[in-house]
């Protein structure tokens, strides 16, 4: 008489853990996709956030001076942050001048005062971040026309706030 033992299967088999591991990572490459999508979002958010602080500074500055730093001094243009003559007019309004939440890409976006810079046609006070992230972001075309960049390096991802 013969007796028919079950085998009894023990473990997956090479195939089912293959289709699991390759599951997991198509669901690990989505996430990670997300979060940078987030990340980008945030460092563009506290950009935002900087330069209403500074819009708050410069306003502070008028109101105790009268006007807005020199015209002659920077009608060109200055980064704001660098330890120049405009962090050392604002400092009494702001103590510590925003960096930049990303310093791993060469400083390419750049918080920016200019006294004269002709936007839509009228030479007018402005504060810039040169270059968002996320060019959903940035608000130059609204501002100032599209299309009417160059000043001051200025393009369509650049996020400007008139001061007048």
């Amino acid at each position: 008489m013969y007796f028919v033992t079950a085998s009894k299967r023990r473990g997956f088999t090479l195939i089912e853990l293959i289709v699991v591991i390759g599951i997991i990572g198509l669901f690990a490459g989505i996430v990670l996709a997300s979060l940078n999508q987030a990340r980008v979002k945030a460092r563009d958010g506290k950009r935002l956030a900087d330069i209403k602080q500074l819009q708050l500074s410069f306003k502070l500055y008028a109101e105790s001076n009268g006007s807005y730093p020199s015209d002659s001094e920077y009608d060109n243009g200055v980064e704001i942050g660098v330890g120049g003559a405009i962090d050392s007019a604002i400092a009494p309004f702001q103590s510590n001048p925003p960096a930049d939440p990303r310093t791993d890409d060469g400083n390419t976006y750049r918080y920016w005062y200019d006294s004269l810079y002709n936007c839509g046609g009228t030479n007018t006070p402005i504060l810039a971040v040169r270059t968002m992230e996320h060019e959903s972001n940035a608000n130059f075309g609204e501002v100032c026309g599209s299309g009417s960049g160059g000043q001051g390096g200025f393009s369509d991802a650049t996020y400007i706030i008139p001061l007048r």
